[in-house]
């Protein structure tokens, strides 16, 4: 029942009040007894660990969200949140282990507002925090994936990672360890691929990075930008030409290709057919979300190819915006409820 009311709710006018109605007593225990087990982890890492030691998902590789975002109540909590991250990846450092990656979002270990407009102490913060998640990271061969947010946190964020990525990209393979994402819903997006890898080639790092079709578009639409895609279709031709850039300039790359689409996975997996590219090749691996396209992941999964499933978890009240961010901005949760 209350998955139809749900799906009914997200569609009517005031609908992005739901979010803040779901912080009321009533409505905390139907949205974790029937909206959480299907699309988050778990409220702690122990819950997040019980999620994914389920037999459905040997196959699978898990990225680790931890859903914090837009962190404003001041430094010690940004502190905590990259504390937060490290304890993941200690806590799942062991061969065998399904949790191989884990996810940062910028806003949540630097304030927004800093982000945004950065001075040197900033760039300086951000990139000590990155290179104490990344190192920890690399000791546990665990891959550190930055997450794409808002467009004006971007500028910041590719900076550092560029600083970053020759420090620990340095070999091929299963060795890449840190990730940039970009977003295909932007204009330039084929450039800014560009942009990157070009780098790499120039100073011999292999480039890790996440292609995505971007899940901000309400706020990059509410704040006017410009370099936004006029539709749809061009989201889609932008995300096909930057698999296509990656898929041409392996190893250089290293590729998550995050798609629900099965046309971008059938690019990449004849591409591979084509130029005799194995299915577990190291530089190639696809990500769906957790409750989202899992008829795509067993297809993947069960056919050799690398595979993920991207896990968000966290304590409630960070949870809620963060899911209906997701289900507004993604279809296909709308239609799995």
């Amino acid at each position: 029942m209350w998955n139809h009311i749900l799906r009914s709710a997200l569609n009517l006018p005031g609908a992005s009040l739901l979010p803040h109605l779901c912080r009321y007593e009533p409505l905390k225990t139907p949205v974790r007894k029937f909206i959480f087990p299907r699309f988050h982890g778990g409220e702690t890492i122990e819950d997040l660990k019980k999620t994914v030691g389920h037999p459905r998902y040997n196959k699978l590789r898990i990225i680790a969200d931890y859903v914090r975002e837009h962190e404003t109540r001041g430094e010690e909590y940004e502190l905590r949140n990259v504390e937060k991250i490290v304890e993941v990846i200690d806590s799942v450092a062991h061969p065998g282990s399904k949790i191989s990656m884990v996810s940062v979002k910028p806003s949540s270990i630097i304030n927004p507002v800093n982000l945004q407009y950065p001075d040197a102490k900033t760039t300086e913060t951000l990139l000590s925090r990155l290179v104490r998640i990344t190192e920890r990271a690399a000791a546990t061969q665990t891959k550190v994936l930055i997450d794409a947010e808002e467009y004006m946190y971007n500028g910041l964020v590719y900076k550092v990672s560029d600083f970053l990525q020759p420090m620990f990209n340095t070999n091929y393979g299963e060795d890449c360890v840190i990730y940039i994402t970009i977003q295909s819903y932007f204009k330039n997006s084929p450039e800014i691929l560009r942009m990157h890898l070009d780098r790499a080639i120039r100073n011999n790092y292999q480039l890790g990075v996440k292609i995505v079709r971007g899940a901000y578009m309400d706020h990059e639409r509410r704040v006017g930008n410009h370099l936004l895609c006029d539709s749809i279709e061009h989201t889609h031709y932008n995300y096909d030409q930057m698999i296509q850039i990656a898929m041409e300039h392996l190893p250089n790359i290293s590729l998550i290709a995050a798609t629900h689409n099965r046309q971008s996975i059938d690019l990449i997996t004849n591409h591979m057919l084509e130029h005799n590219i194995y299915k577990d090749d190291p530089s190639i691996t696809f990500a769906q979300l957790f409750g989202v396209g899992d008829h795509l992941t067993r297809f993947l999964s069960s056919s050799g190819y690398n595979t993920a499933k991207y896990v968000p978890f966290g304590p409630y009240e960070d949870t809620i915006p963060y899911l209906f961010r997701r289900m507004n901005e993604n279809e296909d949760i709308i239609r799995k409820i």
